[in-house]
């Protein structure tokens, strides 16, 4: 997609942060070759980038995020304001993610426990998602809920899903379907830019 060039304008705040998020990827070793691909991706009108979907033949349920809530939809700051709703701005980086890789959404947090499914998507919805969430899993005892396992049963009965990533910031997700389809993210902070992008250059190599 061409860039329309007119005057300098000056950088922004969120210029700034995508900067920060770079040069903290650049720290932990991220490919930032493949992070920053994927990051002009990202920018892409979101009309755009369903126009593309259709054209590449790619459907909804193609794709699968499976995403944790605590320490990657919410952060510090946002948990110290509110610890029964999403941060928009962390929403935003998964709503980008899942329109350009053509995702869907599956919860896989402990809020599955107390949580229904409804509500979660309402929650989401709130926080600016509108992309589809089609499940929510993860209701063991333990504290990671046993996410994983039902993660991998979830795919087991949903052949049509052939691509698929995790975004969490504590848990490990152990056994073959998990290797290499896993991006971690900081918890204090939440989902970054550089994060989405990891996660869109994971699908996009499926």
């Amino acid at each position: 997609m061409g860039m329309v060039r007119g005057a300098p304008q000056q950088p922004s705040d969120r210029d700034g942060r995508r900067g920060r998020d770079v040069h903290e990827a650049v720290r932990e070793g991220v490919r930032i070759d493949a992070a920053t691909r994927a990051a002009g991706v990202l920018e892409a009108d979101a009309g755009a980038a369903m126009t593309a979907w259709a054209k590449q033949g790619v459907r909804v349920s193609d794709a699968v995020v499976f995403v944790d809530f605590d320490g990657v939809l919410n952060d510090d700051e946002w948990l110290r304001r509110t610890a029964h709703e999403m941060n928009p701005e962390r929403v935003f980086h998964l709503e980008m993610l899942c329109r350009r890789a053509g995702a869907s959404v599956v919860v896989a947090s402990a809020w599955r426990c107390f949580t229904s499914l409804d509500d979660l998507r309402a929650i989401l919805r709130r926080a600016g998602l509108t992309v589809p969430v089609l499940d929510a899993v993860g209701c063991d005892s333990g504290p990671d809920c046993g996410r994983a396992k039902h993660a991998a049963l979830w795919l087991d009965a949903h052949p049509e899903v052939r691509r698929w990533v995790v975004l969490d910031d504590a848990y490990p997700w152990k056994g073959p379907k998990w290797r290499g389809r896993v991006v971690m993210t900081n918890g204090a902070v939440g989902l970054t830019f550089v994060d989405a992008a990891t996660a869109l250059s994971i699908l996009e190599g499926q």
